[in-house]
């Protein structure tokens, strides 16, 4: 049975501001709780309906498990329709090596705000092998409850971190990393040579790439279409820049 504290303290980082100070988020769901569970990342809770944790009994070694009813996971879940499980674990901070990141691709999202879009660029950079997301200042908390739900794991294995954005593009050019950016007046996606390493810049749907990043910049790629609708979904157009960016690496 669930204590108030404990209802409490698990709603409270349901909120941005309490995840930060407390360092802790909430994943939920059998398959994203699973995911987590079998990620290096620290869990320091679940809360789960007992039927669940009798059948991953084995992924439950030295973690602190409480068996909730449904009435309490309802309680307690962030979902419209709360899925047997819930865990809290350790936020991940992650140091940032320029050795490792020249070594491949890595994307930079550049005010990028909308969770269910961050959670699908996640989810494709680990199809695709990007193990580095780097965000600015304002894009949306990777640790959001729909980020999570959206990123269906991959967030426990690609690592993120928020940076300032002049002072990390800094370090990449210093360290001579090329920093491409996706924009429709850029070079044909199909037409470019891609070279690592790369640090591939993708901005807001709304506002595109800002100011800073422009100034850093080394070149823009494009992904060329009829341009009848406004613009392409900066997932979907993420996903069609490291399909392309993948092959053009395999191939050289």
């Amino acid at each position: 049975m669930l204590t108030q504290a404990q209802k409490k303290n698990i709603k409270q980082l349901h909120d941005k501001i309490h995840r930060r100070e407390q360092g802790y988020f909430v994943a939920e769901g059998e398959k994203v709780v699973c995911e987590l569970l079998l990620s290096s990342l620290e869990v320091k809770s679940v809360y789960a309906l007992n039927q669940w944790v009798e059948k991953n009994n084995n992924l439950l070694n030295k973690v602190e498990t409480i068996v909730v009813s449904e009435k309490e996971l309802q309680q307690i879940s962030h979902l419209k329709t709360p899925n047997q499980v819930l865990a809290v674990a350790k936020t991940p901070h992650y140091e940032i090596d320029f050795l490792e990141i020249k070594k491949g691709v890595s994307l930079f999202l550049s005010n990028v705000n909308d969770p269910g879009n961050l959670g699908t660029i996640i989810r494709t950079a680990d199809w695709f092998g990007v193990s580095h997301i780097f965000c600015s200042e304002h894009t949306a908390d990777a640790f959001n409850s729909k980020v999570i739900q959206s990123a269906m794991g991959s967030l426990f294995r690609v690592k993120i971190y928020f940076v300032s954005t002049e002072e990390f593009l800094e370090r990449c050019k210093r360290y001579e990393i090329t920093i491409l950016g996706a924009d429709m007046n850029g070079t044909s996606v199909y037409s470019y040579s891609f070279k690592c390493p790369m640090v591939l810049v993708m901005g807001s749907e709304s506002h595109g790439i800002d100011e800073v990043c422009k100034r850093y910049i080394n070149e823009y790629v494009s992904i060329p279409g009829k341009h009848n609708a406004e613009s392409l979904n900066v997932a979907i157009a993420t996903g069609i820049l490291c399909s392309e960016i993948m092959r053009s690496v395999l191939e050289q």
